[in-house]
């Protein structure tokens, strides 16, 4: 949050926070970052009248930290990618050409920690055991493991929910994780997804991965569908917003530096290369 806030204190006209609500142990706010194109009106004449009127940009959601950081969680590359790409948003510092395009026209927002007490106490679940991830209201299920007492039991899946039902008319949501938790060491990001209309977008995504391999040498990519309900994907499926899980690389311990500059070079040019491919189909 302090490096979010740095960036909305050092851009204020084109980063603001707003709260969503706190989590269940009432210690940690959940937090969205709007990231829209400053307004610049046109003027005519000495009558400083305005031609044109504010535009209505399209809406990109992404989310991370929902399964915290720890044991069976995700690691904080995820976190960490997401930051560095709202970063590159604002600096305009990725040697990715469409970077450019994603900042000056589209609305993102962004909610950088799901479950902040999580990542606090280097839990997957909420203060409560629950598992964010499983508690959503479409295809909420008791037979799920650490699902919550009903869907939308949990101040954290209230908020996200809240968050994507005011905001339906974003043409599509990436949930960001780390492949395979603290267990399972991987080095090449992964994508998993289904569009809410059922149309077939794994060509999006290969193609998303087929950039990143080409552009980093030693790293591969896969995909798969994965029918995980309860999920932040599937209650974006429930207000018919497109989306997807964005699985990103975890880059194993090397000389003490987890961390690596590569895996968030990888990452970030993960994430651009798939909001590029959703935004060619359903801009």
């Amino acid at each position: 949050y302090t490096k979010y806030d740095s960036l909305m204190n050092k851009y204020p006209s084109y980063v603001t926070k707003e709260t969503l609500g706190f989590d269940v142990s009432d210690n940690y706010s959940i937090r969205a970052y709007h990231f829209i194109p400053p307004y610049v009106p046109i003027l005519h004449g000495d009558t400083a009248q305005v031609l044109d009127d504010k535009p209505h940009y399209k809406k990109i959601i992404l989310t991370s930290g929902t399964h915290g950081n720890g044991e069976r969680g995700d690691n904080t590359e995820s976190i960490i990618a997401l930051y560095e790409f709202a970063k590159a948003l604002c600096e305009k510092n990725s040697d990715n050409k469409y970077l450019y395009d994603i900042t000056d026209n589209y609305h993102i927002i962004i909610v950088p920690l799901v479950n902040p007490w999580g990542v606090v106490n280097k839990s997957r679940y909420n203060a409560r055991g629950v598992d964010i991830n499983r508690n959503f209201t479409n295809g909420w299920s008791s037979e799920e493991e650490h699902c919550g007492e009903h869907a939308l039991s949990e101040n954290e899946s209230k908020c996200i929910d809240a968050l994507l039902s005011s905001n339906k008319d974003a043409i599509f949501c990436f949930d960001i994780h780390t492949r395979g938790g603290n267990t399972f060491q991987q080095t090449y990001p992964q994508i998993m997804g289904i569009c809410t209309d059922g149309d077939d977008i794994e060509h999006l995504f290969q193609a998303s991965i087929g950039k990143v391999k080409s552009k980093f040498d030693g790293f591969s990519g896969d995909l798969y569908r994965h029918g995980v309900f309860g999920c932040i994907r599937s209650q974006c499926r429930y207000y018919n917003i497109h989306s997807a899980t964005i699985e990103c690389t975890f880059m194993a311990e090397n000389n003490g530096q987890k961390h690596t500059a590569l895996s968030n070079k990888v990452n970030i040019e993960m994430l651009i290369n798939s909001i590029i491919e959703c935004i060619k189909k359903y801009s």
